[in-house]
């Protein structure tokens, strides 16, 4: 590559060259899903790291990848309810400002996976958020969490998304970056519900498999229970 000189900001020629060749690469309108940019939008972190590893030489591993790899947060409480959760009832794509929570997205595997859910009524719980040191996939931070721990409700999930309905600060992110659950769907089974909040756009909820290789970025955060 030839040398373009440098800009006035500073910025070399051939690295603005360089940005342009990545940008012509990137896959048009037509053949990616919104799905997959929100995904992306909510992990960018990972799509740093999946840059590097593609465009730079192989890094060897380096000797922090042994530290721990949820960084604790805090913990948020969640009241006892008396009444069953019915999740078709309460998550609705709604950005009024009336809304009970404003839910601006449903993905399309948690409309299929979780919308016919119904939760009997809890007692309560103390729930704890950590933010992840680097990236990594559902299967290792299940691993570092414990079996035990892991499992949260949909009943937990929207009252945290109710204390923060206008995407407010608390304990769930609003910076665009993703929330992670690991939830129970309709048949059972065992699955990561991720929800992102920007304001004055409203809540993005989606969910995964839990087998899934996408890889969740550094600083997505981790909803699991204390008590």
């Amino acid at each position: 590559m030839s040398d373009h000189g440098t800009l006035s900001s500073g910025v070399p020629g051939w690295y603005i060259q360089f940005q342009a060749d990545i940008l012509l690469q990137l896959p048009r309108p037509g053949e990616v899903s919104e799905d997959i940019a929100l995904w992306w939008h909510g992990n960018r972190g990972a799509m740093k790291n999946a840059l590097r590893k593609a465009l730079l030489p192989q890094e060897e591993k380096r000797a922090t990848e042994a530290a721990p790899l949820l960084i604790s947060v805090g913990t948020a409480t969640v009241a006892a309810t008396t009444t069953p959760f019915v999740a078709r009832d309460r998550f609705v794509v709604n950005v009024r400002k009336t809304a009970p929570v404003e839910i601006s997205r449903l993905g399309d595997n948690f409309k299929v996976w979780f919308l016919g859910k119904e939760e009997q009524p809890f007692g309560g719980s103390t729930l704890k958020y950590g933010k992840l040191s680097r990236s990594s996939v559902n299967e290792s931070i299940i691993a570092a969490l414990g079996s035990e721990k892991v499992e949260t409700t949909l009943a937990e999930l929207f009252a945290l998304m109710t204390a923060q309905k206008h995407c407010e600060r608390g304990p769930l992110l609003t910076n665009g970056l993703w929330n992670i659950f690991y939830i129970k769907d309709d048949s059972r089974v065992l699955c990561a519900v991720y929800v992102a909040g920007w304001g004055g756009h409203g809540w993005s909820v989606d969910a995964n498999s839990i087998a899934s290789p996408s890889a969740w970025a550094a600083d997505v955060q981790v909803l699991s229970r204390n008590s």
